[in-house]
């Protein structure tokens, strides 16, 4: 889906004669929530998945919505650890691996979250003006953690949507930043961002991280009690071996 756009007037002279030129931009080039594209494994669990920030001034909040196939995908938690995010004053939304009262769709999830204010979404407190997730580009506001559960080779979508219907979303349910207006630093200015959603190719991978292992040797006609070392790879501490 392209931008919105914003026109803007440019007063130009042609042959002596003033004219308007209306020249249009992409609206909110600078502000984007980016999900990359990735390839993952078959069973993989606590898949990291980033979310990346574009933004054009520093942000108070920020919410986030998204779909994604409960079939193939379970989402396990929105993390904000080692980001900007992490201190923040509150985070909260719902993740709706299945359906229920809350969530009338399964593979939907909203989260938001929250810099500057001292307490809780019941009682924000006094705004703290230095608690800020800060301007940039490319910058790493949080990650989505995934297991993976599709059972065979597959593509699928982690989707940002703007139309979901979840209870208990946080102060909003839609895709948006929130920062202090420029001409009124106590007033909150809350503005949409460009969306970049991503495929996710889930495939057969195999492991390389277990393995048994019997090099190549060359012994010599009747030697006695040669060593063939049994060489082991091992992706986790193993209680037992066969």
């Amino acid at each position: 889906m392209s931008a919105p756009l914003i026109k803007h007037k440019a007063a130009i002279c042609v042959s002596g004669l003033l004219a308007f030129l209306i020249v249009s931009e992409p609206a909110f080039a600078q502000n984007r929530y980016v999900i990359d594209d990735q390839t993952v494994s078959i069973g993989a669990v606590g898949v990291e998945i980033p979310i990346r920030v574009d933004t054009d001034k520093d942000r108070n909040a920020m919410s986030f919505a998204l779909a994604y196939d409960a079939d193939k995908l379970e989402l396990v938690a929105f993390d904000f650890s080692d980001t900007e995010n992490e201190n923040a004053s509150w985070s909260m939304g719902t993740i709706c691996q299945t359906v229920d009262l809350n969530c009338p769709r399964a593979g939907t999830a909203t989260w938001s979250i929250v810099n500057g204010f001292s307490a809780s979404p019941d009682d924000p407190g006094e705004f703290d003006p230095d608690n800020v997730f800060s301007a940039g580009t490319d910058k790493i506001a949080g990650k989505l953690i995934f297991n993976v559960i599709a059972t065979g080779e597959t593509t699928t979508t982690v989707e940002w949507r703007d139309d979901l219907d979840i209870t208990n979303s946080g102060f909003a349910s839609q895709n948006v930043m929130v920062g202090r207006s420029s001409s009124n630093p106590n007033e909150s200015v809350t503005e949409p961002v460009q969306l970049v959603s991503a495929t996710i190719v889930i495939s057969d991978a195999p492991s390389v991280g277990n393995r048994y292992v019997l090099n190549d040797q060359t012994v010599s006609v009747g030697d006695l009690g040669v060593e063939i070392p049994i060489r082991v790879d091992t992706d986790k501490d193993r209680n037992a071996m066969s």
